[in-house]
């Protein structure tokens, strides 16, 4: 897959999209608002704008690698010339990221969200996450799709269990802050054809 990917979600009318360099501003917001990376507990989230303009960088060239195995789509509402201001007036042309990836462990492949704090509760994330795992399963066959959430993200653990995902079990992993974070851990096969 040597080129950019476009994803359209059969809901709400998002086109996902590989990042792109022009994409930086929008990016940068949603990464630097405390309350996305509050939301987020385990892992690391660029959250400078230095860090959101080299994470920016990797994943706008990294569309071009053949053998790619990391995706970072940037979820849009419309097309640019037709942005709706959010409610604080702002006009937005990326409203979050879905990222999959191959896991942390060397593992499975791993499914993100970030959206930005505007469109929270819209049904963004579930359409965006349905289009990315249509795309693992029909477009790359993978076998299983995994993600994680911090137990008390209670709208994304609704979230992956919406999309279909099963609660496997909760651990323990360092945060941002190098504490301890409790998350659940949730995984999706494909839809097996014949049921």
């Amino acid at each position: 897959m040597a080129s950019p990917i476009r994803l359209e979600s059969e809901t709400l009318g998002l086109v996902l999209r590989d990042v792109a360099e022009g994409d930086l501003a929008d990016i940068s917001a949603l990464l630097a608002d405390p309350r996305v990376h509050d939301s987020l507990g385990a892992g690391s989230v660029p959250s400078t704008h230095q860090q959101a303009a080299e994470y920016v960088e990797r994943h706008a060239d990294a569309r071009w690698e053949p053998n790619r195995t990391d995706f970072v789509f940037a979820v849009t509402t419309a097309p640019q010339s037709a942005v709706e201001p959010t409610p604080g007036g702002i006009r937005r042309n990326v409203v979050g990221l879905v990222e999959l990836a191959p896991g942390s462990d060397g593992g499975d492949a791993e499914i993100g969200f970030l959206i930005h704090v505007d469109y929270w509760r819209q049904g963004i994330s579930r359409a965006a996450g349905a289009a990315v795992l249509k795309f693992a399963f029909e477009t790359l066959a993978l076998p299983t799709v995994v993600a994680k959430c911090v137990l008390t993200n209670t709208g994304s653990i609704a979230l992956l269990l919406k999309l279909g995902m099963q609660r496997m079990d909760d651990r323990e992993e360092p945060g941002d802050d190098d504490r301890p974070r409790p998350y659940a851990r949730f995984q999706i096969w494909p839809l097996d054809p014949s049921e």
